[in-house]
């Protein structure tokens, strides 16, 4: 599927409501931020000797609209940051790398993407704010499907869908339900969905990311036209991006019977 470019990160991170921004007195002298950026070879959340430094990657103050990029060994700085609370977040997504996990050396939330909210005093300096990358993996998997095994011509059903992320960096959720001939499909609530015949697209693109873990269900609206002899509800789990790292758990199928 042709991939579809994501700007949540951007989002969050020029929201004016992700930050409390206090100004600064004119005369105040301005404060530093610092940190730096690392590969993280086991992906344990610390960092290792040896394990290298990451250049050209940019960090933002939001609020501040001010960036600040790593150099040769991966350190970044803000300067004459007006006093006040802060967090920092990200440029942009990247796909190839993501966040390793937190609560060791790497201060950087993976879901998020931000740090925690700290407070600059006039002058002062705050930080380091590291940030620990690990190789980005999308897993998409469809977790359950769910519906009446026996129907009836005329029915109404509900046809449950869930997916879940089971990689590691947020992610819209979304895949196809294909229904047998004699199950139409009515209507679904995901955020965009899309009746095709008996194929029905479900997605949470245009929302909130899906968080590292986290499931969605969706629930297709179908009626029973005709019999069905041993039909078969198929659904897919895509993804947006980049490949699915696990491609085993991108199907399920559920048999069902209609008289």
């Amino acid at each position: 599927m042709r991939a579809v470019a994501r700007l949540s990160a951007i989002g969050l991170a020029l929201a004016a409501s992700a930050v409390v921004v206090q100004p600064a007195m004119a005369d105040e002298p301005g404060g530093v931020v610092t940190g730096s950026a690392w590969f993280d070879d086991n992906g344990d959340g610390l960092r290792q000797p040896g394990e290298a430094p990451r250049a050209g990657y940019t960090f933002l103050i939001p609020g501040l609209y001010r960036a600040a990029t790593t150099d040769a060994n991966g350190n970044y700085r803000f300067e004459d940051v007006p006093a006040g609370t802060y967090v920092v977040t990200m440029f942009a997504r990247q796909y190839e790398t993501v966040f390793t996990k937190s609560g060791g050396d790497s201060d950087f939330d993976q879901n998020t993407l931000d740090t925690e909210k700290f407070t600059l005093a006039p002058g002062g300096q705050a930080g380091p704010y590291d940030a620990g990358f690990v190789p980005g993996r999308f897993d998409t998997a469809v977790d359950r499907v769910d519906a009446p095994r026996f129907m009836h011509v005329g029915d109404e059903v509900d046809v449950e869908v869930t997916y879940r992320n089971k990689g590691n960096q947020p992610t819209p959720l979304h895949g196809h339900a294909t229904l047998p001939e004699g199950l139409t499909p009515l209507s679904a609530n995901a955020p965009v969905w899309h009746v095709d015949g008996q194929r029905v697209s479900l997605s949470s693109v245009y929302q909130a990311d899906t968080y590292i873990g986290e499931s969605v269900t969706y629930t297709i609206k179908a009626r029973v036209d005709g019999p069905i002899r041993r039909g078969e509800i198929v659904v897919t789990a895509e993804t947006l991006g980049a490949p699915d790292v696990n491609l085993d758990n991108n199907v399920k199928k559920l048999k069902v019977w209609a008289f």
